[in-house]
């Protein structure tokens, strides 16, 4: 092997500063635009490869070993008037073992490479029986603090003669480095459990009490969401949302099984059962705290909304406004007045009317149409109008079965297209504040969340 700190004119074992100034001077010196010498432009090529050589934590790991294996045969060396007989064989010659590697994680790839002579036999212990040179890879598979590899020769004299290497284990992530290392216990596990948690996924565990508190989280968010469904003409899209809510309690019991290991599992275990400390093939311990309630929403809060600025809390107000606004709206009753109506009539357009006695009409959609199934003289029909007399609604009394229905009207009649509409803008609102994060990401954010701010105002300005 090149003691390439010679190559570089610099003392064994020098530092990565001092490579470098070497590199540069040399580098100058014999740069082949500068030199004229003949041998000038190879010497650089040397040089070069000097730097990439010493510059690789891994190769200078290897080159300081060899250094140090030639500082201790020439220790051994020495000058005597008086000469020992020479034995009559050998012992094996170790000319080079070395691997590519000081450090390793799991499923890298270990190069080994050995030439020995003057011996019977040499065995590698990852290996087996190999012959006198030669080079192998080795694939790392099962996790392990270090490896030691042992290279055995029994030499021509019948002895036995040992030297070897060892590499460790490095791995600088710890979610990694717990899942390497729960593989000996549990070879079928998988990674994503070890990787980032998140509320709305089933992977890792979470801690009794992070459990309880974010149950309540939802349960509140679930609450107002029924209270939606109640009230509000948009069925469809609020009992999507109940749902996708519902879901969000499995996955955060689901992780709760996971934290308590399923042993004996009932549901009351998941609010009583402390969590094991150690690693399982779900996952690391989870950081679990004694937060109350309060305590827990309002460290979410501030550690989210410390990170905004005033354009992302504007935005997000507008959002809590607009479905404030067709709360209120949709539950609010005006002063109402009894309505004539006749009939309901249908235009050449397929448009629907309540036409009262005095021939006027008011449009009404479908959905309403599919309500009035009977006669319009089995309803009572009262007008809601405001101070201004604006008409807002249409209440409609059942003479029969004493329900009754609001007929609305503009964005509030076809309240289902409306509000996807306001949760596709709630999502871009989402994104652009905490997904496009990057410098180079972060026009592009603007570009979105000015275009929903926009939107927001239009809306608000109609409701």
């Amino acid at each position: 092997m090149l003691n390439y700190y010679k190559i570089l004119e610099i003392p064994d074992f020098s530092d990565t500063k001092i490579i470098k100034q070497a590199y540069r001077n040399l580098s100058k010196k014999y740069h082949p635009d500068i030199n004229s010498d003949a041998n000038a432009s190879d010497y650089f090529i040397l040089i070069n490869e000097a730097y990439n050589f010493l510059m690789d934590e891994n190769k200078r790991l290897l080159l300081h070993q060899f250094l140090k294996e030639q500082d201790v045969a020439n220790s051994h060396s020495f000058q005597s008037f008086y000469q020992p007989p020479k034995p009559r064989f050998q012992p094996p010659v170790v000319h080079f073992f070395f691997c590519d590697k000081a450090y390793y994680t799991l499923h890298d790839f270990l190069f080994l490479q050995w030439s020995v002579s003057h011996c019977k036999s040499v065995h590698i212990s990852l290996f087996g029986n190999v012959a006198n040179e030669g080079s192998e890879y080795f694939y790392i598979e099962n996790f392990s603090e270090s490896i030691c590899i042992l290279l055995t020769m029994i030499g021509l004299d019948g002895n036995v003669y040992t030297y070897e290497i060892e590499v460790y284990y490095q791995e600088e992530d710890p979610q990694k480095r717990a899942f390497h290392q729960i593989l000996r216990e549990y070879p079928d596990a998988k990674f994503e459990h070890f990787a980032h948690e998140s509320i709305s996924n089933t992977i890792g565990r979470i801690g009794k009490n992070e459990f309880v508190n974010r149950l309540i989280f939802i349960g509140v968010i679930l609450l107002i969401s029924l209270v939606f469904y109640t009230q509000m003409q948009a069925k469809i899209v609020f009992f999507v949302v109940i749902a996708f809510l519902l879901y969000l309690v499995y996955a955060q019991g689901v992780k709760r099984w996971h934290d308590i290991a399923g042993n004996n599992f009932s549901v009351s275990h998941l609010f009583t059962q402390k969590g094991t400390n150690d690693a399982n093939a779900y996952g690391i311990p989870p950081k679990d705290t004694h937060e109350k309630f309060y305590q827990w929403i309002g460290r979410f809060f501030q550690k989210n909304i410390s990170q905004l600025r005033w354009f992302h809390l504007v935005g997000f107000g507008m959002f809590a406004l607009i479905l404030g606004i067709i709360l209120f709206k949709s539950i609010r009753d005006y002063d109402e007045y009894p309505l004539d109506v006749q009939k309901i009539v249908v235009s050449a357009q397929g448009e629907y009317f309540l036409q009262l006695e005095d021939g006027s009409t008011i449009s009404i959609s479908q959905k309403d149409v599919l309500y009035l199934k009977d006669s319009p003289h089995s309803y009572l029909f009262f007008s809601g109008i405001d101070n201004s007399g604006h008409l807002h609604y249409v209440r409609v009394f059942h003479k029969k079965d004493f329900t009754s229905h609001k007929i609305f009207f503009g964005i509030y009649r076809n309240t289902d297209v409306f509000m996807v509409f306001v949760i596709l803008l709630f999502v871009g609102q989402v994104f652009g504040t905490f997904s496009l994060s990057k410098p180079n990401e972060k026009p592009f954010a603007t570009l979105i969340l000015g275009f929903v701010l926009f939107i927001n105002l239009i809306i608000l300005l109609n409701l």
